[in-house]
């Protein structure tokens, strides 16, 4: 453990230089031992990358940290809190404790926690943090969540994992290739417990998600500012319908904003092909990851650009959507834009469109930035064209 590097001067040096560069700092820490100079590297390091996840922990002046990578693989702070509306008191086992983000929210919802972390170091550094920041109902255990499985009977109310690929090569998700793997133990989870959360790699192909894993009731794709975090399976024991619901959420400004439906409908849902109306509609990252084109579409009273374009149009402005809304100025086609583009400057996105946008710049010598919006896609002929709009609001909802 690497507590007994630590005394008060220490942690006041960390704390006073915890926004300088850790690398170029270490070359001036030359009155440390080697293992002292890397230790406050490190931790250095460590606590810049938590101020982008939960920077309330840096308020805690002795705080100690992992490896920076650890950090990298948590939780952040939003992420967390999402995951603890899942809990309404009860015993939670986190079998993948890591840093301990997770937990600690789990802590403020659940008369119990059950910490299991089979790095030793890792799992100290928590054990440490825990104790520090008082949190009481929270124990913490050294083992695989295998071995924990194995040595552990009792029933509890929700079981958690983050299972972490073996093979770090690629972004190829398979929970057969993970540690601990969901599809080995998932019969015990499930037998032990109300409610399994697994939290997967965003890049999950949710099909595969829905098809391997058994007694799936919910689906959980979870964004900040547009940009896809986690993806959370939940399962129950009790749940054996073949449908699964499918919600997504995206935390822009204040909160969440969350649109869901069920697989089931999703498939039978039917959109009208159109491009006419004043507004276009682009979705949020959350829903174009949980494919539910078709229910954003018949939810929202929209047209539907063309069937794989996933842009859409109405003449009656509708903001509750969940995205980006524009008002059209013009769509014209691939040819017309390139030969006479309409601005020098603009804001380009491409949806089911074969160039990219760095080359849609260089051909039609359009600058990045501006008041105006353009979307290359294709339209319900395959045709190519391009949507010129402006936008009617800032927030992404």
């Amino acid at each position: 453990m690497i507590r007994e590097y630590f005394d008060q001067e220490i942690f006041d040096f960390i704390k006073s230089n915890e926004n300088v560069d850790p690398f170029k700092l270490s070359l001036s820490l030359k009155h440390y031992p080697p293992d002292i100079r890397k230790m406050i590297s490190r931790q250095i390091h460590s606590r810049q990358k938590l101020k982008r996840k939960v920077p309330e922990w840096l308020n805690y002046d002795k705080i100690i940290l992992p490896d920076p990578v650890s950090i990298e693989q948590a939780s952040s702070k939003l992420t967390a809190i999402y995951k603890s509306e899942f809990v309404n008191g009860g015993v939670l086992v986190d079998l993948t404790g890591g840093l301990g983000v997770d937990t600690m929210f789990f802590a403020e919802k659940a008369d119990k926690v059950i910490y299991v972390e089979r790095d030793p170091e890792i799992s100290a550094v928590a054990d440490y943090n825990i104790s520090l920041m008082g949190l009481e109902n929270v124990e913490v255990i050294c083992q695989s969540a295998e071995a924990f499985l194995n040595e552990w009977t009792d029933d509890v109310d929700y079981f958690y994992l983050d299972p972490s690929r073996r093979n770090q090569e690629g972004k190829v998700f398979r929970l057969e290739d993970s540690e601990p793997n969901l599809i080995e133990i998932q019969h015990r989870l499930l037998k032990r417990s109300k409610l399994v959360i697994t939290k997967v790699a965003p890049y999950i192909d949710l099909k595969y998600a829905i098809k391997t894993v058994n007694h799936l009731k919910e689906i959980h794709v979870v964004a900040i500012d547009n940009e896809c975090k986690e993806v959370l399976l939940i399962c129950a024991e009790e749940h054996i319908e073949k449908d699964v619901k499918i919600i997504t959420a995206n935390h822009a400004g204040t909160r969440f904003r969350k649109f869901s439906a069920t697989v089931l409908s999703e498939l039978k849902s039917e959109c009208e092909i159109s491009s006419i109306g004043k507004f276009v509609y682009d979705p949020n990252v959350a829903i174009r990851k949980a494919g539910l084109f078709r229910s954003i579409c018949m939810g929202f009273g929209l047209s539907k650009f063309a069937p794989n374009s996933h842009i859409y149009f109405s003449d009656i402005l509708n903001p509750e959507f969940p995205g980006r809304i524009f008002e059209k100025i013009d769509i014209l086609a691939f040819n017309k834009f390139m030969k006479n583009p309409p601005v020098k400057k603009a804001n380009i996105t491409t949806r089911n469109f074969p160039f990219t946008v760095a080359e849609i710049r260089n051909r039609a010598k359009i600058r990045e930035g501006g008041e105006i919006y353009i979307f290359g896609t294709t339209d319900q002929n395959r045709n190519l064209c391009f949507i010129v709009c402006q936008k009617v609001r800032e927030i992404q909802l």
